[in-house]
């Protein structure tokens, strides 16, 4: 994890043990939090504790323990960092003891050079399924950019810093249309910085000087961000979706869009969503002068709960490769791509 230079002008005390491990460094500071790094008695297997300034009262924690329990459902996710558990102090701060990853974050990467096209669809499309699960599962991470993205000692994204203030919520939930839409404008700032290798703020246009980015992404990033800057625009998966085009049109391997519907149990008090959304990619034939791309959203049947990507012939002319949310009859031929 990067260590952050900026420091508490009142650190809070030295957190307790966490079974058997005990505190070894303080990694970050801010205004709501410390960030401790916990290892064993040997020195290794390490941890990190995150322990909130805010010291919550009975009902508080009672909310927090629940929010909790949703963000340790979602970090099963491989693209969000694990967290392993969460508690109270004896003070009553809450905190929540997460894995450790010890690379830099995308941030201080993309300083250094801009991605590869290839290497930016791919970390795209595998953000856009973690945070399309947080959404499923009434989550906002309110503050998705590439310095809230670290990386696990195996090469994967590990997204971090979802939001104190949405776990801390009692009344409604994080993932509001504007909310999500907000999350959605971070990701297609993240695909600008990282494709440019500057902050966005710093450029004069979205993509100005990336002569190497399709021209297709270019105008997928740019209309994004114009539309969910005004609340509006594709979802998580939508846009994740048009990457995966985007990857096949230029005959790249297709990343695995990781998106898992939520337990009931563990989204119980969870509002639902302002609609059940299933998103579909096709290419189909309807009739012999009928060729064309479809992008849309539907309605699935209750049991609908996997994907499916598949090349199959209902017909000597028909001929097309489905992406789709669907529940198929058992002598379907089609081959499935599940999301794990």
């Amino acid at each position: 994890m990067a260590e952050l230079r900026r420091r508490s002008r009142h650190p809070l005390p030295t957190p307790r043990e966490i079974d058997g491990r005990r505190p070894e460094r303080i990694l970050a500071a801010g205004d709501r939090a410390e960030v401790h790094l916990y290892r064993d008695a040997a020195g290794r297997d390490p941890i990190v504790m995150k322990v909130f300034r805010d010291v919550l009262d009975h009902g508080e924690r009672e909310v927090f323990a629940a929010a909790a329990a949703r963000l340790v459902a979602l970090s099963t996710h491989p693209s969000v960092t694990t967290v392993h558990s969460a508690g109270t102090t004896d003070e009553g701060r809450p905190y929540l003891v997460m894995e450790y990853c010890s690379r830099a974050d995308l941030a201080e990467t993309a300083s250094r050079s801009p991605m590869s096209v290839p290497e930016a669809l791919r970390l795209l499309v595998r953000l856009c399924g973690a945070v399309e699960t947080a959404h499923r599962s009434g989550i906002a991470h309110g503050r998705v950019g590439i310095e809230n993205v670290l990386t696990t000692d195996y090469g994967w994204p590990a997204m971090i810093g979802f939001d104190t203030d949405a776990l801390l919520r009692r009344d409604v939930s994080g993932a509001t249309t504007a909310a999500r839409a907000a999350d959605v404008h971070g990701l297609a700032v993240a695909a600008t910085e990282l494709l440019t290798g500057r902050p966005i703020a710093e450029t004069t246009s979205a993509l100005a000087g990336a002569d190497a980015v399709p021209a297709e992404l270019e105008t997928l990033v740019l209309a994004t961000l114009e539309a969910t800057a005004a609340g509006d625009g594709p979802s998580a998966a939508e846009f994740g979706l048009t990457l995966q085009r985007i990857e096949a049109d230029r005959h790249l391997p297709i990343t695995h869009l990781d998106v898992r519907e939520p337990d009931a149990a563990a989204t119980a008090e969870v509002p639902a969503p302002d609609e059940d959304e299933r998103t579909v990619l096709s290419t189909r034939h309807s009739a012999p002068d009928d060729d064309h791309t479809v992008l849309s959203t539907r309605h699935s049947a209750p049991d609908d709960d996997h994907t499916v990507l598949s090349t199959r012939k209902t017909g000597p002319d028909d001929d097309h490769t489905a992406l789709s949310t669907r529940h198929s009859a058992p002598d379907d031929d089609h081959t499935v791509l599940s999301t794990r």
